[in-house]
């Protein structure tokens, strides 16, 4: 399961500042030793970068990885916002806002909340790995021979017992 981050800027109005935060985005990536998770980036119309970052939940220690990826990447917004004084929202497909990523304001907040997403987003992973796993296993069937036993037969079911009396009152004498 993959949980998708994204962070989307500020418009931008120069296309200057477009291309340095674009140049200097895989740079701060590298830093923060997230280089190998090839963020998406896309620039719309009204010049708002939007960054998609994917977290495999899946992988080989997976909790502590995709905790480290998910809180590098507010930490490459954080250092892009204060060097191009840009403010960032900041969200996954499943919340779409969890917070911002202001020039200067350290992002302590949005870094528990990023850490809460991949462990609750890591834990229905699990859950439904789980699920998946129950759905294919042999279900467990119990054999009987019918003259073994004190069960009723199908005739039995479909008739009342004889002590069944639903109204009282109207019992005839």
């Amino acid at each position: 399961m993959q949980l998708c981050f994204v962070y989307t800027s500020n418009p931008l109005n120069d296309r200057n500042q477009i291309d340095a935060v674009l140049a200097a985005f895989p740079i701060e990536c590298r830093r923060q030793q997230i280089a190998d998770v090839g963020p998406q980036i896309d620039v719309n119309h009204a010049g708002e970068l939007t960054v998609e970052i994917e977290v495999d939940l899946n992988a080989t220690n997976a909790t502590s990885e995709s905790t480290r990826i998910a809180t590098a990447a507010v930490g490459v917004v954080a250092e892009l916002a204060t060097q191009f004084k840009l403010t960032w929202n900041v969200g996954h497909q499943h919340e779409p806002y969890l917070g911002t990523v202001e020039a200067a304001v350290p992002p302590d907040d949005l870094l528990d909340e990023v850490k809460t997403a991949v462990s609750v987003a890591r834990s229905l992973a699990e859950f439904s790995l789980e699920d998946e796993a129950d759905e294919f296993a042999e279900p467990e069937t119990l054999v009987t021979d019918a003259a073994d036993t004190d069960q009723a037969t199908w005739d039995d079911l479909f008739q009342p017992p004889d002590t069944f009396i639903r109204f009282p009152e109207f019992e005839e004498e």
